[in-house]
């Protein structure tokens, strides 16, 4: 069983993790990537803390070691958020084949079903892959075509791969 301090520690862990994602998003990256690692000294098998920190550390363009956070992320408890984290940090080391692997996982983890295929997508686009995020999302209109969720979904990816055209012209 536990001790009173370490469901304590458990919980003031997880603040942390919420805190350091609501910084994340606010792009404030250095601050985020503080409270990420106290989670992880309050709790070293929180592995919201690792994958939290392996994409402030993908932000921050420290890809070997975003990827060594990942790998302990998985390690600590594998799912489909962390295969693609791993996907998006293989691929941008140039390492197409291990990128593949992780896209792999993720697919096994969820099932390959239409749920899989909306989740993948969702996940792609919180992580601005917007090719990858459309191709999922195409995937699931093939199993159900006529879901007006799905539709709005795509129509959204649409819309964010458009802002981004256009944010780099």
């Amino acid at each position: 069983m536990f001790s009173e301090g370490e469901k304590f520690n458990d919980i003031k862990s997880m603040c942390h993790v919420d805190y350091a994602n609501y910084l994340h998003d606010k792009k404030n990256i250095d601050k985020a990537t503080l409270y990420y690692r106290k989670a992880i000294t309050l709790n070293p098998n929180n592995h919201y803390a690792y994958g939290g920190l392996a994409a402030a550390q993908v932000d921050k363009g420290l890809l070997e070691q975003a990827l060594e956070s990942c790998k302990k992320a998985i390690s600590i408890k594998e799912s489909a958020v962390l295969f693609i984290l791993e996907n998006l940090i293989y691929r941008s080391l140039g390492q197409p084949l291990l990128a593949e692997v992780a896209r792999q996982k993720a697919i096994e983890f969820l099932g390959g079903n239409l749920a899989a295929y909306t989740h993948l997508s969702n996940l792609y686009l919180k992580f601005n892959m917007y090719e990858e995020a459309e191709y999922y999302c195409k995937e699931a209109l093939k199993i159900n075509p006529n879901d007006d969720d799905l539709r709005f979904h795509l129509n959204k990816i649409y819309s964010a791969k458009e802002k981004r055209k256009q944010g780099s012209s």
